[in-house]
């Protein structure tokens, strides 16, 4: 009985020094973003509120980026910064979900700036990042744009979500469905420019780069006409400019 205690006792610890060890890593990531950061650890400091009366119940589809709970650093003004381990972005509210340390599903709005998602696999980078950019040129006043790489100039993807109504006509009733249309924004010189198309000339008239840095996009075979291309080079053209 004693043994089988003590191992219950080091399994207990190991765990919590485990989450403990990750939420470090979690914190240290943020250096690469340039942040200087304040660690709360009591989420009651985050302010959610319960939900309310608000259901999707009979909405087909979903609000949410993704609808899985995930880790992740949330990062409120004056950087105060909050590490929860069940999180989701509602892209129609434009509001923060989480589960608090009492299991207690809360909404938190307004005063959140960023969200670094991190997954199960790999606790050392985030999976996916959502910011605002409200204070800038450019930007849209309400909305979490998903920062689709890392550094200086940025490919910004802006994700709208909206409820149609319409009459079914088999059902005989009127149906509610989630319907979502997205735009791109290059993050360059602190202001949000909207693209409305991934190409060569939209890019290139914005950022204006060396000749050097055109060669590459030559000899590289990269057209700057999808999300991948388009990340390839700026990753490259953040590294090329230090």
């Amino acid at each position: 009985m004693r043994t089988l205690l003590l191992i219950i006792c080091l399994l207990v610890f190991y765990n919590n020094s485990s989450s403990q060890d990750k939420s470090v890593e979690f914190v240290n990531n943020l250096n690469s973003y340039g942040l200087t950061y304040i660690h709360e650890t009591n989420l009651t400091s985050l302010g959610g509120k319960p939900e309310g009366t608000l259901s999707y119940d009979d909405v087909i589809g979903s609000a949410f980026w993704d609808d899985k709970w995930q880790k992740a650093i949330i990062v409120c003004g004056q950087n105060k910064i909050f590490t929860v381990q069940k999180v989701k972005l509602n892209l129609y509210s434009n509001d923060v979900y989480y589960i608090d340390d009492k299991g207690r599903q809360l909404v938190v709005s307004n005063v959140v700036n960023k969200v670094l998602f991190y997954s199960d696999e790999d606790s050392t980078k985030p999976s996916a990042v959502f910011e605002k950019f409200s204070s800038l040129e450019g930007a849209d006043n309400t909305g979490f744009y998903q920062s689709l790489n890392a550094g200086n100039t940025k490919l910004l993807k802006l994700t709208t979500v909206k409820i149609e109504s319409g009459l079914d006509p088999l059902l005989g009733k009127t149906i509610h469905r989630f319907s979502s249309k997205y735009h791109y924004s290059i993050y360059f010189n602190n202001t949000v420019n909207t693209i409305y198309k991934l190409n060569k000339d939209n890019i290139l008239k914005l950022i204006n780069p060396a000749d050097e840095i055109k060669s590459w996009l030559k000899t590289n075979n990269n057209q700057l006409k999808n999300e991948a291309q388009v990340i390839t080079f700026f990753e490259y053209y953040n590294a090329s400019i230090k």
